[in-house]
């Protein structure tokens, strides 16, 4: 997984849709894409979320999900 890539992930209620911010072999840092491209339009990091790498369930192919 790296920064930028989309993947779906299991939350509270169902799964979702966002970007990677981060990840290592244990955790992984998430924004919604909307987030993720006004960070870099604006030149700061994006505001993220922490969820364990664990509860990725794949990576999304199609960038107009």
């Amino acid at each position: 997984m790296k920064t930028g890539q989309l993947v779906r992930l299991k939350v509270y209620g169902g799964e979702a849709v966002v970007m990677i911010v981060d990840a290592n072999d244990v955790h992984v840092a998430v924004c919604k894409r909307e987030e993720f491209e006004a960070a870099q339009r604006e030149g700061r990091q994006p505001i993220s979320v922490g969820f364990p790498v664990t509860d990725v369930i794949g990576l999304v192919s199609d960038t107009s999900t």
